[in-house]
């Protein structure tokens, strides 16, 4: 079986050929050439014509044809590409690439239509991603909007086990969102496209710690530090221009609740000394209040209802944010010491 299929590809290339041979020495030449013409097989046409002997009675005809067909070929072409190409505004890259196929049909080597095809083949699978990729954020942003009602309906359930199977599918649900969205992040870093991988790496963190997200985002955010440190020395006399965007790049950090990211964006304003940074530090200071505060609340309302684990997550998040704070190094080791003597009392018989 083997030794056939490998036979197979060159049987099949000598029994074209040996059609093209039997056409050309055919009486039946120009007829038959003139149908595939008719039918816009030009290539077939052009091979048929080359291979027709010196001694055939249509021999001169048929090759002072070859100008016409060779023409009406690279027309046919032309009109199948630009056929396909009104439909690229709308992004419909299915119906060019029919439109490309249906040429390919007759043309079935053509480079120019091949060409086409690979590039809308390519501009089909980018679509795809991105309208993945736009679900998947979507999907984060809800996870995100519903913890604190999953939180809540756990801590006031009364059937417990019921609602905490609940909530440990929603557990799991954003710790694989949030695997997604780093490797959302990491193609976008790759690409050096910045802003979408900042993007997607923000909301995985929010949707679930994840360690790989938080590195990557902290060697974005130092990509485009020294990015921005090496233009300010190439290009001094623009500072004024680059504060808009250091403003827009300390609210948008801000919102995403990347404070470290707002307090390096704040560093690099400060360091222009070319504008008064007392509000932007209040409004930082403010804003990172709030997060510890709600860290703080959330690892209460896990620590209630059992989940210690994740409690403790919340508030080293929190001391991460304000170290040193004894109110959230106290609720670490009280839980600390919780599962320390849970793991003893397993332990005893």
């Amino acid at each position: 079986m083997t030794a056939l299929s490998r036979l197979y590809p060159l049987l099949l290339l000598s029994l074209l050929t040996g059609c093209t041979t039997f056409y050309a020495n055919s009486d039946s030449a120009s007829s038959q050439i003139d149908s595939w013409v008719s039918e816009h097989k030009y290539d077939k046409a052009l091979e048929t014509i080359a291979a027709v002997p010196e001694d055939h009675p249509d021999y001169k005809s048929l090759n002072n044809a070859i100008a016409g067909i060779e023409k009406n070929r690279q027309r046919y072409i032309q009109n199948i590409v630009k056929s396909a190409q009104a439909f690229e505004p709308a992004n419909d890259w299915v119906s060019a690439e029919s439109l490309i196929d249906e040429g390919l049909k007759n043309l079935p080597d053509a480079p120019e239509l091949m060409t086409q095809k690979s590039f809308y083949q390519h501009k089909r699978a980018e679509r795809i991603y991105k309208d993945e990729t736009a679900v998947l954020l979507a999907k984060a942003h809800y996870l995100i909007t519903s913890r604190p009602y999953q939180e809540s309906a756990l801590y006031n359930a009364r059937g417990k086990y019921s609602a905490e199977q609940t909530f440990n599918r929603y557990l799991q649900e954003s710790k694989q969102v949030s695997r997604e969205l780093y490797a959302v992040g990491y193609n976008y870093w790759q690409e050096q496209k910045y802003t979408q991988a900042k993007q997607a790496l923000t909301l995985s963190i929010e949707t679930s710690a994840n360690d790989l997200s938080s590195e990557l985002l902290s060697e974005i955010l130092a990509i485009e530090s020294t990015q921005r440190a090496n233009a300010r020395t190439a290009q001094s006399k623009k500072a004024l221009e680059q504060l808009p965007e250091l403003e827009r790049s300390f609210k948008d950090r801000l919102f995403a609740n990347d404070l470290a990211g707002a307090q390096k964006v704040l560093n690099e304003i400060r360091a222009m000394q070319i504008t008064d940074v007392a509000d932007y530090e209040e409004q930082l200071k403010s804003h990172r209040q709030l997060r510890i505060d709600s860290l703080i609340k959330s690892g209460d309302t896990l620590y209630t209802a059992g989940y210690i684990g994740e409690a403790v997550i919340r508030w080293q998040q929190a001391l991460n944010l304000d170290p040193g704070n004894q109110v959230i190094q106290q609720r670490i080791e009280r839980a600390d010491t919780f599962l320390k003597n849970l793991e003893r009392w397993k332990d005893q018989p």
